[in-house]
């Protein structure tokens, strides 16, 4: 995943209309032809299914580090 620098900091201090206006955009939504537009620069608005770890997998892999097996001995004195 890339870690981008937020465009729009402090996002919920806009005012209604300074929103509208940084995201270029109107009360009303996009045009048919923005919203495309948007579509192919930036892609669906969807989340990838999470993959890998599953059950005990994602338990033992908690154990990587040796510090964390060291705190986990210590804690039954």
């Amino acid at each position: 995943m890339d870690i981008q620098t937020d465009p729009h900091p402090n996002f919920w201090t806009y005012t209604k209309a300074d929103a509208l206006s940084k995201l270029a955009t109107a009360e009303v939504g996009l045009s048919d032809q923005e919203a495309a537009k948007r579509l192919k620069a930036y892609g669906t608005n969807t989340i990838n299914p999470a993959t890998g770890n599953k059950g005990i997998l994602l338990f033992l892999s908690q154990f990587k580090s040796p510090i964390t097996i060291m705190l986990a001995q210590c804690g039954g004195i």
